[in-house]
């Protein structure tokens, strides 16, 4: 589909929640003031973490530390507030949010090829994809979201790798056949599990743990830095080392805003954003090896170690032919192993 029908058609799939959502939140917080003369213009960003989340407790703080004093500011709605990825991205399309932070999945509605970066074993690592995380390849699939959406997106800030956690261990296809195992509502993580032999149930992330303390699912897949924030450890017994996606997500921020700021104020939140990205980075990889040495030293859940062959080549034969972003996934994983 051309990039222009894409634009159209996610213009006109998003119009109605558009309007519903200006009901109930309102238009944008920002501050129309002129910046130049002085005041402060205040950003307002939604996503969907804990406010304990290294991204908002350290990646948000950087970017925050490093507009101060500035006449642009940028003001975090953690834990779903403004609504889920699905609302928020909506929001920021639609102008009624200045930005958002979503994962790849969720950009993907608005650019299907952008779905590439949640795909399933694509990068072997939390370095591998900060490695390419500034390649050709990526930055032009950020270049042509933006093309499609309008809206700009950022480079990637690392979320975690992501683990399955059951109240039995995951250790073959198999094992999930007969789980029903939570995802997000976006349609490559079906992809991804189903490919992996599970059973996709999307959900909410702020109704998981409910649903997995009466039985609703029976597992889930997140990142350590997430299972510990969610307290998931609490109502499962065994945490599986899959490592299906080595995870980044990405802010956007509406055209309409973005063309409002002036170079300078560009500059720096685009300095800002690098800032937070580096700092998010170092507290994931710091709290994955902190919570896991702590999951595996105490009696809460039961850590695995396993081979992730069968996974891996499912999911790889599944995604490397068919897909809109089967080439640059093929491209992607041949980098990693030249």
């Amino acid at each position: 589909m051309p990039r222009t029908s894409i634009r159209k058609y996610a213009t006109a799939m998003v119009a109605v929640g558009a309007l519903a959502l200006t009901a109930c939140s309102g238009t944008s917080g920002s501050n129309e003031g002129d910046s130049a003369d002085g005041d402060v213009r205040t950003l307002r960003l939604s996503h969907f973490m804990e406010p304990s989340h290294p991204i908002e407790a350290c990646g948000m703080e950087a970017l925050r530390n490093h507009l101060d004093g500035s006449t642009l500011q940028v003001e975090t709605y953690p834990a779903a507030q403004l609504g889920g990825e699905t609302e928020s991205l909506e929001q920021v399309f639609s102008g009624n949010l200045d930005m958002s932070i979503n994962g790849p999945s969720f950009i993907g509605v608005y650019y299907e090829p952008f779905n590439v970066l949640d795909a399933g074993y694509l990068f072997e690592n939390a370095e591998a994809l900060r490695d390419l995380s500034d390649s050709e390849a990526v930055l032009g699939v950020l270049e042509d979201a933006q093309e499609a959406s309008g809206m700009k997106v950022f480079p990637g800030w690392y979320y975690g790798t992501r683990y399955i956690t059951a109240n039995t261990p995951v250790e073959s296809p198999d094992d999930l056949k007969n789980l029903k195992l939570r995802t997000p509502d976006a349609p490559l993580y079906k992809t991804n599990i189903t490919a992996m032999g599970g059973n996709p149930t999307p959900m909410a992330l702020d109704e998981l743990y409910l649903a997995l303390q009466q039985g609703a699912v029976d597992a889930q897949e997140n990142p350590f830095p997430t299972i510990k924030t969610m307290n998931l450890q609490e109502v499962q017994d065994h945490l599986s080392l899959t490592g299906h996606m080595v995870q980044a997500l990405h802010i956007s921020v509406g055209e309409t805003v973005w063309e409002s700021l002036t170079a300078d104020e560009q500059t720096l939140l685009e300095e800002g954003i690098a800032a937070g990205a580096e700092a998010a980075y170092d507290c994931v990889v710091e709290q994955e090896e902190s919570i896991r040495a702590e999951f595996e030293a105490g009696d809460d859940i039961e850590v695995h170690e396993i081979d992730v062959t069968e996974f891996r080549d499912a999911v790889r034969a599944e995604l490397s032919e068919g897909q809109p972003f089967s080439e640059l996934y093929r491209e992607l994983i041949a980098a990693q192993e030249q």
